[in-house]
This record gives C-alpha cells, structure tokens and sequence, in this order.
C-alpha cells in the first residue's frame, strides 16, 4: 500500500520551491507541528494530511480519495492579517487545482475546500486552508 509520507513530501517540496511563499514566510514549512525552538518565530505555517486512510479499489490499486491537507499559516499581530492573508494567498496558489507526483503514488492532486478563514490568536493571527486530497 503505498504511504501517505510520499505525499506529504510532494506538500513540502512544493511549499520550499515557490518563492512567492519563501519570501512571505521565510521558508518556516512545518510538518504536524512548530519546532519547539522556533515557537514564536513568524510568519510560519504548519501542514498535516487528516482523515488520510488509503484503501485499495475494485482493480487493487490504491487511493486516497476523501483525504483533506489542512494548512494554518500564521503571522505576528504586529504584521496585520493582511500578512496572514498574503501567506494564504501564496499557499492556495502553490497548491489549488495542481497536480503533482509523490512517491508510491502516479498522480496527486488538491482541490481548495476553505479558502482562508481568519482568526486571531493570543499573539498571531491565523488563517486555515483546506484542500481536497485526491491520489492515486
């Protein structure tokens, strides 16, 4: 069965590669979680497959349809949402409506499901994106 890692590092490799995003961000890509050592350094954003149960099909081959990417970017307060908004902006680009390759997959595509709903937290402003996760 192929691994849902493959795709997580088609999400990774596609986020470093644009530098629309890099530049907004400076690079701070994190998988699950905030590095400790960086916890308070923004802008950064964090990505996470859910609900990311493969099975088989009728012919054997495995899918991945039904899996969402949710990505929460999130800006210092200082900065404004509209910098929160711009990061957004640079991930829905990246991602939405493209397809990519992905280790022990032969096509991976993300569909926007939510296109940014901003919030405010203690010390940042956050915006989480939703994408359909559609791999075969």
């Amino acid at each position: 069965m192929a691994s849902v890692q493959g795709i997580i590092n088609a999400v990774k490799t596609a986020l470093d590669a644009s530098t629309t995003l890099t530049a907004l961000d400076g690079g701070r890509h994190y998988e699950h979680t905030v590095p400790q050592r960086m916890v308070g350094t923004f802008p950064h954003l964090i990505y996470d497959l859910v609900s990311s149960e493969a099975s088989k099909t009728f012919t054997g081959t495995d899918t991945l349809d039904g899996a969402e990417l949710q990505v929460d970017v999130y800006s210092d307060q200082r900065a404004g949402p509209a910098a929160a908004r711009a990061i957004g902006d640079a991930v829905r680009a990246v991602l939405d409506q493209q397809t990519f390759t992905a280790t022990g997959w032969n096509k991976v595509e993300f569909h926007a499901l939510d296109f940014g709903k901003l919030s405010r937290e203690e010390d940042a402003y956050r915006i989480m994106l939703r994408f359909k996760v559609f791999a075969s």
